[in-house]
């Protein structure tokens, strides 16, 4: 009798079991719904602002010598973010005219590689335009592009013409301007560059 009741209830019990661990299963499995249709991989992550930089050429120089146009396949744009504390480091021009870029992407001058840490903060600008989150602060920002070499053919002169540096590569660049990136707030920067930017 005692071993019937026994058998009974042990089986009760583990009848129940399943349900037991299966049910707080479903219910973190629901909260981890609710909460991914709230924090989707679209939204910015909270405590963050949005910098948004434009760079506008307005010279004529670039485009006669090397055929300036957003979306030239030997003009890279790029924008320098840097903190305040690290803006101390170098100038603007300093770290932008150390630049080169090739097919391997951005680099330093040989004669420039102290300059090499700021490539970690630089930004690539495809058509001129940069948009990137940062954390709420002072920020310094500067903006440049570069002219990959040309030939004589590509730069319009004859073959007995002495192409110097500002023919066969260069660029132009900005100062540094100070911005304030503010948590969920956009920031936008425009940078206008003439010819008296520029660099041979």
């Amino acid at each position: 009798m005692y071993l019937r009741r026994g058998v009974f209830v042990i089986l009760a019990v583990a009848a129940l079991l399943p349900v037991a661990c299966v049910f707080p299963w479903h219910m973190t499995n629901l909260t981890d719904s609710d909460s991914s249709d709230t924090d989707s991989s679209d939204t910015a992550p909270s405590g963050t602002g949005i910098l948004d930089v434009t760079i506008d050429y307005t010279g004529t120089w670039y485009r006669e010598t090397f055929g300036y146009a957003p979306d030239a396949e030997n003009i890279r744009h790029v924008v320098l973010v840097l903190s305040e504390s690290e803006a101390e480091r170098a100038g603007a021009g300093w770290i932008l005219t150390s630049l080169t870029f090739g097919p391997d992407g951005f680099g330093v001058r040989e004669d420039r590689l102290e300059y090499a840490w700021a490539l970690d903060y630089l930004h690539d600008a495809p058509e001129g335009y940069f948009s990137g989150e940062f954390a709420p602060g002072t920020y310094v920002v500067a903006a440049a592009f570069l002219a990959a070499p040309l030939s004589r053919e590509e730069a319009g002169v004859s073959e007995d013409t002495i192409l110097w540096a500002g023919i066969t590569g260069g660029g132009a660049s900005t100062e540094y301007q100070t911005i304030v990136i503010e948590a969920g707030q956009t920031t936008a920067v425009t940078f206008t560059m003439t010819d008296d930017d520029g660099w041979g």
